[in-house]
């Protein structure tokens, strides 16, 4: 068989996969990769790295670092961009290593929904022969405390203080007999990698997108030797109704993977999705982040095995940045392209690693349609680095009906919020249109009507496929459609039926009975996927994002005309005084004797008088 260099050189790669597959070696550095229950999460959006190094170059570490040498036995600082600092105004700089990144969304739509933020570093504090010492470290840790750093937000002008989560906070801290490294010997290079959740930092802002600072980073610095590589990284899941719908997930943990004795490897199992149905094109991202890849020290790779599993790895390259043969190479990219949207923009970043990439997937060659998991696989046979982030996202099919909810006048004029007399006759609204990328089945809407409006019978009118039914009480209407009117791209329904407004003050069913709020509850499922939702809200409209504007439909009814007194008529036996319901206490006065007789929402009266109810 004929058979071209192009086609060897892929056979050795998958060759070498396969041998670093045969081996093992024992390295201290090891935390199992776990999932963030907020890290995970099925949504019209996506997810985006961004991040930084914290160590330069001596000569210049605020500088950009492009030139092409590994951090081996260079001489390296704190990088510090933010300048002077004194927020305490004593004089005194409150930051000692300080770096920017900005985020960035496709289409200005971006809600943030999660947010995580790592940092990382060799940090060893004591050297023999140009190496960290390793053992009879002293105890307790004497380094300064690695567990907090600040932020500083797009457009802040002080930095906020951030501490470790109180759940896997310290992902992995290599010093020897501390709580993720029970040896008595501390891991090479004695790395950390700490983690803090700060969604409600950022879902707290106005505008989310922008520049963010880190600050107050702990690492090594001096000579590298054998390496002081570290930074920071932040994970952002968005959402968007523009975006495609994805299932998103990202895991961190810690694995040391080393040369020699045939290396190590750290596999990335994602599962709990369904890829689109063919002939649908199947697009998917992954991003990682590691310590201590090498410009020039090759053998270290990336490699995808998609179903089933187990089968021969396929090395991915995202040229020009990362290669098949040197994909850990102290770069930050995003498809293949240096992220220079940092301070600094560094194409070196002296062994820090961040990148996020299209998979390339043609013709669904590497990821097929309806495929239900995929692994990712670090290997190397040259280089030695440390994995502490993957990520991962792909385009799924989910089932979305948008259910709208109005109120209209007897004009059919729009009064959502506005104000009714008692008596008035309105009408309820509803538009039903299927938003999502596959067709929906099954799908029903239960409207159930507030207390003080009842149905008038003979108003409802629906489109072809859709049919109502009225329980007895009148109280409830259940409307259900044929699987055909809700096909994917199908445009809105109509739906309305009128309801009148209670005719009296005496008529009224309940506490703040002057606003009506009414909301509508959707159940369906996809075709495709089979996922079912049960009892969705209805909403008032959409934004020009696509984001749903949620409430109920209310008015409210003008009870000027109420003076409060009643007249009840007692002809023989008792009579029963019911109390508008919806309060937790009642209090009866007879007001001819200025006794209280009850405190029920019920009064029981055998004779005639006046009697009065207060309600709290």
């Amino acid at each position: 068989m004929y058979c071209s260099s192009r086609c060897n050189y892929w056979i050795l790669l998958l060759l070498c996969f396969i041998i670093n597959k045969s081996y093992s070696q024992e390295v201290i550095g090891d935390r199992p990769f776990e999932t963030r229950a907020a890290s995970e999460i099925r949504i019209q959006g996506d997810l985006v790295l961004i991040g930084n190094a914290i160590t330069g170059l001596s000569s210049n570490p605020n500088g950009n670092n492009n030139t092409p040498g590994n951090n081996n036995g260079q001489t390296v600082s704190y990088i510090d961009v933010d300048g002077f600092v004194d927020e305490n105004s004593d004089g005194i700089d409150d930051t000692f290593s300080s770096s920017s990144a900005t985020f960035m969304s496709n289409t200005g739509c971006s809600r943030i929904v999660y947010a995580g933020l790592y940092w990382s570093a060799t940090y060893y504090i004591e050297k023999n022969n140009n190496s960290p010492v390793t053992q009879n470290l002293p105890l307790p840790d004497p380094r300064p405390d690695f567990r907090s750093v600040k932020l500083r937000t797009p457009g802040g002008a002080t930095y906020l203080d951030v501490p470790i989560a109180v759940d896997r906070g310290v992902i992995y801290d290599g010093y020897r007999n501390s709580a993720t490294n029970l040896n008595d010997r501390a891991a090479k290079d004695i790395p950390y990698v700490c983690y803090a959740d700060v969604t409600d930092i950022l879902t707290g802002l106005a505008n989310p997108e922008g520049e963010y600072t880190i600050a107050n980073i702990r690492s090594a610095t001096g000579l590298s030797s054998p390496g002081i590589s570290s930074g920071w990284t932040m994970v952002v899941i968005y959402e968007d109704p523009t975006e495609t719908e994805k299932f998103i997930s990202s895991r961190d943990g810690f694995r040391q993977i080393a040369s020699g004795n045939g290396g190590a490897t750290e596999t990335f199992l994602y599962d709990n999705f369904q890829t689109l149905p063919a002939p649908l094109p199947v697009n998917a991202r992954f991003g990682v982040a590691a310590l201590e890849g090498d410009t020039n020290i090759t053998g270290d790779g990336l490699a995808i095995n998609a179903e089933p599993l187990g089968g021969f790895p396929i090395p991915l390259s995202v040229d020009p940045v990362n290669t098949p043969t040197n994909f850990f190479n102290s770069s930050i990219s995003v498809d293949g392209n240096y992220n220079m949207a940092r301070n600094p923009a560094s194409e070196n970043t002296l062994g820090f690693d961040i990148d996020i990439f299209n998979i390339p997937n043609t013709g669904n060659s590497i990821i097929g349609n309806d495929q239900t998991q995929v692994e990712f696989t670090a290997s190397t046979s040259g280089d030695s680095y440390s994995v502490f982030l993957s990520t991962f996202s792909i385009e799924i099919i989910e089932p979305e009906l948008a259910v709208f909810k109005r109120v209209l006048d007897i004009n059919a004029v729009d009064i959502t919020g506005g104000g009714v007399n008692l008596g008035d006759q309105l009408f309820y609204e509803l538009t039903v249109e299927n938003q999502g990328n596959e067709d929906i089945i099954n799908a029903s809407i239960l409207d159930i009507l507030p207390a003080n409006v009842d149905f008038v019978g003979g108003t409802i009118t629906t489109p072809a496929g859709v049919t109502a039914v009225i329980d007895p009480t009148g109280r409830e209407i259940t409307f259900t459609f044929d699987d055909s009117v809700l096909e994917r791209f199908d445009g809105p329904i109509n739906i309305r039926f009128g309801v009148e407004v209670v005719a009296s003050c005496a008529d009224l069913r309940d506490a703040c009975s002057n606003e009506i709020e009414n909301i509508a509850r959707s159940t369906y499922t996809g075709l495709i996927s089979g996922t079912t939702n049960s009892g969705e809200d209805s909403v008032l409209d959409q934004d020009v994002c696509q984001f749903d504007i949620t409430g109920a439909s209310n008015f409210l009814i003008d009870l000027d005309s109420c003076d409060g007194n009643f007249n009840a008529f007692l002809c023989t036996g008792t009579l029963d005084l019911t109390a508008g319901g919806g309060f937790p206490t009642y209090v009866w006065t007879d007001l001819g004797t200025g006794m209280v007789i009850g405190n029920s929402q019920t009064l029981t009266v055998s004779s005639g008088g006046v009697y009065r109810v207060d309600k709290t």
